[in-house]
């Protein structure tokens, strides 16, 4: 287990010990079930044996006690006392000696169940010593079927312990391969590049390398001046006149955390470490590029502040205070990009709208040439047009002019789709007055 427990570490599946231990375990459990087993059919036989026993000594005659010995004595022993005595005295002191042996042989059982060794090898060595027990009873433990579980489980293990050695063979194969590329090579981008292969090989491919740089000379008094001036970038954030935050740091992460889910694992780890009694991970923030009385842009910047370029606000723990001179190495959790909005923009309204849906016409006009010329022309249309409405206007009449007529009754007038077969949505009202008859479908 200390070898599985060791390449575990590798990030190796194989040496997962859930397999060793479950597998201890069923065996383990499988050979108490025996003992179990045979202590509680072996309690049973010893009480019916007593019963039996107390029976034949109040039984009526010395012939229904003697049948009840051989009942009680088949309780305890498979072989039958010959020839059978003819009294129950002499019967019960034939059985004595095989009671007390089963007697024994049951507490050497109980005791066995009650502290049993902590091995698998152990237990069974134990309940071995136990059998046989062919003069007891005639249904013996199946021992044999566990020692045969037991070897395919050892069986199993072998085979993983042998997977597990060529895998350990090809990672050992592959990364001294990736090493010996990388101190061949002589870009540097290409060395790292093959270390972490290397790397990734060894631990698994979620090992993560985080490896130590040198600041260039440009880069090391950019991050100074900002480390510098770090507090700074608070001031207005801090004043009383402004924003006055007691926590302007905190006030971002709590807001960021709600959409950010790698921002948010920081905070639990801010709030788990205080719970723990560990001091809180503080976040120092820095801009760059560095500008003299800058002010922090990751929450509300004066209303004069002029924009001159982009900013990347670094945001990070220093688990020691920065220092210029010496390697830098971190992890990044996470990025992104925003843009900060303009005081005025030109906006525009966008909208969709349902458009007329496209409906064939209600009326149709079908006009004749007056005169067969061969073609239309334009006046003869047009005067068409205008006879069509005169007419309309004549045929045209006004609800008050037929109130006091006998064509009132057909008012209002109502137009409706009626088909003589009901294949379509209709409302035939000659239906309803049973004019006609419509076939059901």
């Amino acid at each position: 287990m200390p070898l599985a427990s060791a390449a575990g570490r590798f990030g190796m599946t194989q040496a997962a010990p859930g397999f060793v231990y479950q597998g201890r375990k069923t065996r383990y459990t499988g050979l108490l079930a025996l003992l179990d087993d045979l202590a509680m059919r072996w309690s049973a036989k010893q009480t019916a044996h007593l019963d039996l026993m107390a029976d034949a000594a109040a039984a009526s005659s010395e012939e229904e006690g003697v049948d009840l010995m051989t009942r009680a004595e088949a309780q305890i022993s498979t072989e039958y006392t010959t020839p059978r005595p003819a009294t129950r005295a002499a019967y019960a002191l034939a059985i004595q000696p095989k009671r007390v042996a089963f007697d024994a042989r049951l507490q050497d059982v109980q005791n066995l169940r009650a502290a049993p060794p902590m091995t698998v090898s152990g237990l069974a060595q134990a309940i071995a010593a136990l059998l046989p027990v062919d003069a007891f009873d005639i249904q013996t433990p199946d021992l044999e079927g566990e020692e045969d579980a037991i070897v395919r489980y050892v069986q199993e293990l072998r085979i993983r312990v042998a997977s597990l050695a060529t895998e350990i063979a090809r990672r050992l194969a592959v990364a001294q391969a990736a090493l010996d590329e990388a101190n061949a090579e002589a870009d540097l981008a290409r060395r790292a590049d093959a270390r972490v292969r290397a790397g990734k090989e060894l631990f698994g491919e979620d090992f993560v390398v985080v490896p130590e740089f040198s600041l260039g000379e440009e880069q090391a008094d950019e991050l100074h001046n900002a480390w510098t001036d770090r507090d700074v970038l608070m001031t207005h954030l801090v004043d009383p006149a402004g924003p006055d935050l007691d926590f302007p740091v905190d006030d971002w992460l709590y807001g960021v955390a709600r959409v950010r889910e790698k921002i948010k694992h920081w905070e639990q780890t801010t709030l788990l470490a205080d719970a723990f009694g560990r001091p809180e991970p503080a976040l120092t923030p820095l801009q760059l590029p560095y500008r003299a009385d800058d002010r922090w842009l990751a929450m509300p910047f004066p209303e004069d502040y002029v924009f001159d370029g982009d900013r990347l606000l670094y945001t990070a723990h220093f688990a020691t205070p920065f220092d210029r001179s010496r390697p830098q190495c971190g992890l990044l959790l996470d990025e992104w990009t925003e843009i900060v909005p303009s005081k005025e923009e030109t906006t525009g309204l966008t909208f969709h709208y349902d458009r007329p849906n496209s409906e064939p016409p209600q009326t149709i006009l079908l006009a004749a040439s007056p005169v067969f010329s061969g073609g239309w022309t334009w006046a003869d249309l047009v005067d068409t047009l205008r006879e069509t409405m005169d007419e309309a206007r004549l045929r045209a009449v006004e609800p008050a002019q037929v109130d006091d007529t006998a064509y009132a009754r057909f008012l209002p007038a109502a137009v409706m789709a009626v088909t003589r077969h009901p294949i379509t949505i209709m409302l035939n009202l000659a239906e309803n007055n049973r004019l006609i008859d419509i076939p059901s479908q």
